[in-house]
């Protein structure tokens, strides 16, 4: 029989303070030893359902010794009560559902164009950093010749970046665009300020803004 736990997602005043209910937006569970004593260790066999029973999609963001860490695309987070969801585990093995896979929570029909975790190590894999909606939108590492790059961040491992020659670049195109959201977590190491972000022109390699 499979084990359950029941998490709970404050969206209130001693939570994130929501000020209206959210939906679709992804959530990370960090997974504790004692799930990941008897389940899958990548996470495989995890399950992911709202109070009702109905699935969420989910994704396991595994980390070289580290324990796993699951993202899960809530259906709602409430701003005025509690939002409690279920977590299954410790299936024997089994197939993982069709909701739990790469694409799954940052995944284009949710309106992400790209979503890089800046969890691998950019002088490993040719410097490629993996998309997670599964759309292939692979970063490009830009400035790292050695390993050692990354360092503990908010979820799992984060990408350091040197200021000055060091970047990560994408080869995914927009056309003018105008409307768009951008989300980052970083933490500054000097206040200097900087740019974060930019669009470059293709032609000629210059930031657009």
């Amino acid at each position: 029989m499979a084990s359950l736990r029941r998490p709970v997602v404050d969206g209130g005043p001693n939570g994130a303070k929501l000020s209206s209910d959210v939906a679709g937006i992804p959530v990370r569970i960090a997974l504790p030893d004692s799930i990941l004593a008897v389940a899958a260790k990548d996470g495989s066999d995890l399950r992911v359902a709202n109070e009702r029973g109905d699935a969420l999609p989910c994704e396991v963001q595994t980390q070289a010794g580290s324990p796993a860490a699951l993202w899960v695309r809530m259906d709602t987070v409430y701003a005025g009560k509690p939002t409690r969801i279920r977590l299954y585990w410790d299936y024997g093995g089994k197939d993982p559902l069709s909701a739990a896979k790469p694409g799954s929570v940052f995944s284009s029909t949710g309106g992400f164009a790209g979503a890089w975790h800046l969890d691998q190590d950019p002088a490993a894999g040719n410097g490629r950093i993996s998309d997670a909606t599964g759309q292939g939108n692979d970063g490009i590492s830009v400035g790292y010749s050695a390993t050692g790059a990354t360092e503990a961040g908010v979820a799992g491992s984060a990408l350091k970046f040197d200021g000055k020659t060091q970047y990560m670049g994408t080869p995914l195109a927009f056309n003018d665009p105008e409307s768009f959201t951008v989300l980052v977590w970083f933490r500054a190491g000097h206040t200097q300020g900087g740019r974060i972000f930019e669009f470059a022109n293709a032609s000629t390699d210059s930031a657009v803004y």
